[in-house]
């Protein structure tokens, strides 16, 4: 299956709330993401936007993190293997920015089919405030975000033991 088939199949399976991309041109966003797979990046970005989230979209660390800066979202989605800076550098200089410390993190990576337990580890010690493995779930990658966007900054460890 082709991933164009594969995202329509996916785009009628959710109602939208307004079109794609709409509203979200300049400003603040609800998520950034940034991930070096473009195909990841658009169906993370199908995901929220079919549901009325604004979001913005980087392929590379330092890319991203000017758009973190330029942006403010909410929420930003992480991978590790990033161009030019990787996901835990990238986690770093935002917790590092007062700007931009309090801004939550969901690591997302492939990296755990090799390493589960350390690439979790990782993610606390780099400052996540949660972690998904991939391939992405689209439920539970949604109900991580709800959560992460409904959670004070004082549960931040409880989120990574989930």
């Amino acid at each position: 299956m082709s991933a164009t088939s594969l995202f329509n199949r996916i785009l009628h399976r959710f109602p939208r709330k307004k079109a794609i991309g709409s509203a979200c041109v300049a400003g603040p966003v609800d998520v950034c993401v940034i991930d070096a797979a473009r195909s990841d990046c658009d169906l993370m970005r199908l995901i929220f936007e079919t549901r009325g989230w604004c979001c913005a979209v980087s392929h590379d660390g330092r890319a991203g993190l000017d758009l973190i800066r330029a942006r403010r979202p909410r929420l930003v989605l992480l991978d590790v293997p990033l161009p030019h800076r990787n996901g835990y550098e990238l986690i770093q200089a935002i917790r590092a920015d007062p700007e931009l410390a309090a801004t939550k993190i969901l690591l997302l990576t492939a990296l755990t089919k090799a390493i589960p337990d350390p690439a979790r580890d990782w993610a606390a010690l780099a400052g996540a405030d949660a972690y998904l493995p991939k391939p992405i779930d689209a439920a539970a990658l949604l109900e991580k975000a709800r959560v992460l966007l409904t959670t004070e900054d004082s549960d931040r460890p409880h989120l990574l033991s989930q």
